[in-house]
């Protein structure tokens, strides 16, 4: 399964870049799933191969996963890959399109497949892809709102 949100941000690339790879800028827009940093770098901007493991919250229970900086290209893209968790696959690409000076195209991508085979592809479609592309739209939502105020 794969969700995408968009967003043009009246802001540098840097800014934005900046902003999306800051950790605690990622558990304030992370409100919906309550997501928080519990281990590894949980604090700070994340830099290539740094490591977090992540805690959220789905149906009032907590579920935990580990992903790791697989690439990092400064202001354009971060990569985090899946080191430890209950996805079967998982991933999340970052992307700042610099339009202009004042002007970035963000996108934020999410890869994943549950595991259980056709029990977890439904639970998927059905469950899951709302909430976190509710999560995603939220989270740059309040990333354009942080990158414009300055």
């Amino acid at each position: 399964m794969k969700i995408q949100s968009t967003r043009l941000i009246k802001a540098s690339a840097q800014q934005c870049f900046d902003l999306l790879r800051d950790i605690d800028v990622h558990t304030y827009t992370s409100r919906i799933i309550s997501g928080k940093a519990i281990a590894g770098k949980t604090s700070g901007k994340s830099e290539l191969h740094d490591s977090t493991t992540w805690s959220a919250k789905f149906f009032g229970l907590r579920f935990t996963l580990a992903v790791k900086i697989t690439e990092y290209i400064a202001p354009t893209r971060l990569v985090e890959s899946l080191e430890q968790g209950l996805f079967l696959e998982f991933g999340h690409v970052y992307t700042c399109q610099a339009l202009d000076d004042s002007t970035t195209k963000v996108t934020d991508a999410f890869t994943f497949t549950s595991p259980f085979g056709l029990l977890g592809r439904i639970f998927d479609a059905l469950i899951l892809e709302p909430i976190m592309k509710r999560n995603l739209e939220a989270r740059l939502a309040d990333i354009q709102q942080l990158a414009e105020k300055g």
